[in-house]
């Protein structure tokens, strides 16, 4: 069985009312709507996120050259304001 932990959210009244009565009225509980719910957000947005993660991964060596590019610029310019 896994271990339960707490996640807690604040919702209007309105959207607080609408979740009792869907609860209610399908027989589920919060905790179990709350639970499918969530995995549903994450599933829906997961692929957004892997789709960033996967740019900026493949922008590392640009941004690797491009900083290096301007290092000896960011020397000399110390070098003025010293």
């Amino acid at each position: 069985m896994k271990t339960k932990q707490r996640l807690a959210a604040t919702c209007d009244q309105s959207t607080l009312a609408k979740v009792d009565l869907f609860c209610d009225y399908y027989g589920i509980s919060e905790n179990d709507l709350a639970d499918d719910a969530t995995i549903a957000f994450l599933k829906a947005h997961q692929s957004k996120l892997d789709t960033l993660a996967h740019g900026y991964v493949e922008m590392a060596s640009l941004n690797t050259e491009i900083a290096a590019e301007f290092c000896n610029c960011e020397e000399e310019a110390a070098l003025h304001i010293r």
